[in-house]
Order: structure tokens, then C-alpha cells, then sequence
């Protein structure tokens, strides 16, 4: 395996370890399942399972900055590795939805990713918005009050680098 996978593999497995806390969640910016047919900037769903997370995953494009063609082209690689299923006009809808994660400006070109599994992935849905796709979490009703705690972080990129003769 590529240094690189396995230093993502790693970081997965240590973010599923991660806790939870008693803080709150914050207001749903991104809708539930039916917010698709309601916005007129939405244009489809991908759907696709994390190889990482072992768990469901769909993906809401939104915005001008997509149409039918970039939705599709954006689903066909979902992940690396990983091609997904566009459905146009359908919103996400997970029965066991722990989560969405909002990435970019949703009125351009962002999309929301939602989050499948059980309220044992919460932490690491959480982590793995904000560390790997750089977006805004926000927990599912699966999820309840459970946030991941921030004292995960740091989990790919050290500190400081240490240098090493080979």
C-alpha cells in the first residue's frame, strides 16, 4: 500500500476512535432529504460507499457552478478509486444518515456530503469532514448531541517534520 493510503487508512482508523461530547449540534445550513426538490440551484446525487469509512456515502451537487455534465464527471471519481452512482434531481436520503458536510459555497460550486452508519461513526464523520474535505459538519438525529471532541487532530500532518538520515 502507498505511503500515502496508508497514512490516510491510519488516520480513519484512529479518527473512528475518536469521542464524543455533550456540545450541541448546530442548525442543518444544508437541508434534510427532501431539500433537493425545494432548491433550484440543486442538480443531483451521487451515491457511493467510503472504501475508508466502510459506510454509505452521497454526495448533493448545488450551486450555478454545476449542471448534469459536471455532476456526472465529479461522480464518476467520487473517491479515488471509487465511482459512484448519479441519480439527477434526487436529494440524498440515508436511513441511517450520522451527518452532512457542507464543502465550498453551496450558492457556486459546493456540494454537501452525507454521511451513512450508526452513532459510533459520529466522531469520525465529524473528523473526516472538517480534516480531509474541509468542510462544516452537521450531525445527524442518528447522531443526537454527540460532536467529535478536538483532541484528535493533528492525525496526518506533524507537528514538526523530523528529519531522518534513510
Amino acid at each position: 500500500m502507498p505511503r500515502t493510503l496508508l497514512h490516510l487508512a491510519a488516520s480513519f482508523a484512529a479518527l473512528a476512535l475518536a469521542g464524543c461530547d455533550d456540545a450541541p449540534p448546530t442548525a442543518d445550513d444544508a437541508g434534510g432529504p427532501d431539500a433537493g426538490a425545494a432548491d433550484p440551484g440543486f442538480v443531483a446525487r451521487c451515491d457511493y460507499e467510503n472504501p475508508f469509512a466502510g459506510t454509505p456515502e452521497c454526495r448533493e451537487f448545488r450551486g450555478a457552478g454545476w449542471d448534469e455534465a459536471s455532476a456526472g464527471r465529479a461522480c464518476a471519481r467520487a473517491l479515488p478509486g471509487v465511482r459512484g452512482a448519479l441519480l439527477v434531481g434526487e436529494a440524498c436520503a440515508l436511513d441511517d444518515e450520522i451527518g452532512r458536510c457542507v464543502v465550498g459555497d453551496l450558492a457556486a460550486d459546493g456540494y454537501v456530503i452525507v454521511n451513512g452508519g450508526d452513532a459510533a461513526a459520529c466522531g469520525a464523520a465529524q473528523n473526516g469532514c472538517e480534516t480531509f474535505a474541509g468542510g462544516t459538519f452537521t450531525p445527524g438525529a442518528v447522531c443526537g448531541s454527540c460532536v467529535a471532541s478536538d483532541e484528535v487532530g493533528g492525525a496526518i500532518v506533524p507537528e514538526e517534520p523530523t528529519c531522518r538520515d534513510p
